[in-house]
């Protein structure tokens, strides 16, 4: 019975070791998977910083863009007035103009019938 008990414990013993090389074998594939996706990790956190500073950036020239915008359309919308304030005074002008040339002919009339009346009176 020892000689089964001894020859027992031998593959026992060598499946055990078998076993704990296989192990070992996993243990250092997993050391270098681990390894690797560290390095992959840090790369990622690396990248990610870049992006989000390029982010950063481009957050930064969006809002200064926007504001370009919004004072453009601010002095699209004031040069806009000015010429429209500038259209009605010009459109005033004329109609004044217009109104004072009508009366001028109205006045060389008068004066042109009196100065013919008073040809016909002189004759």
């Amino acid at each position: 019975m020892k000689l089964n008990e001894a020859g027992h414990k031998a593959v026992t013993a060598s499946s055990i070791a078998t076993q704990n090389e296989r192990l070992n074998e996993e243990k250092a594939t997993l050391a270098t998977t681990v390894t690797e996706m560290e390095g992959q990790l840090a790369t990622m956190s690396k990248t990610e910083l870049e992006l989000k500073n390029e982010l950063a950036t481009a957050t930064s020239a969006v809002e200064e863009l926007t504001e370009k915008l919004e004072a453009a359309d601010k002095a699209g919308e004031a040069g806009s007035r000015e010429t429209n304030s500038a259209l009605n005074e010009q459109k005033r002008q004329v109609k004044f103009l217009e109104q004072e040339n009508l009366q001028l002919m109205l006045e060389i009339k008068d004066v042109k019938k009196q100065a013919s009346t008073a040809r016909a009176e002189l004759e």
